[in-house]
C-alpha cells in the first residue's frame, strides 16, 4: 500500500516539474537593450536550461533592469564581469523577458 501511495504521488506530481537552468561560471558579456531587458553571457553554457530556451543563446540568462530584482542581477553580473568572479546563477524555468529564446534568471550567488 505505501508503494501504491509513492507511485502515486509521483504521477501525479511528475507533470508539475520544469527544467530550470542553472550555471556556475565567469561572465564573459552583459548586454542591456533600450527597453530595459538585458542578458548575462557565461563562459560556460547553462545547465538544464528550460524548454523555451534557444540553443543559439546556450550560456545566456536573461534580466528586467525595470524591475529591483533585475537591477540586482544587472549590478552583480557587472560586478563579476569586471572582477572575473565566479557567479553561480539559476533560472526561473521561463523565457520572460526574450520569450522563446533565452531563460530568465531567478537568483545568482557572486563570490569573491
Amino acid at each position: 500500500m505505501k508503494n501504491l501511495l509513492v507511485v502515486t504521488s509521483l504521477l501525479l506530481f511528475s507533470g508539475f516539474a520544469q527544467a530550470v537552468g542553472n550555471v556556475s561560471s565567469t561572465v564573459k558579456s552583459v548586454r542591456v537593450d533600450r527597453n530595459g531587458w538585458g542578458m548575462i553571457e557565461f563562459t560556460k553554457p547553462i545547465n538544464t536550461p528550460a524548454e523555451c530556451h534557444s540553443t543559439s543563446y546556450k550560456s545566456h540568462f536573461s534580466f528586467d533592469t525595470n524591475t529591483p530584482g533585475g537591477k540586482s542581477i544587472y549590478s552583480m553580473a557587472l560586478a563579476a564581469a569586471s572582477s572575473g568572479k565566479t557567479i553561480t546563477a539559476y533560472g526561473t524555468g521561463s523565457c520572460s523577458e526574450y520569450s522563446n529564446t533565452v531563460e530568465s534568471m531567478g537568483y545568482g550567488h557572486y563570490y569573491k
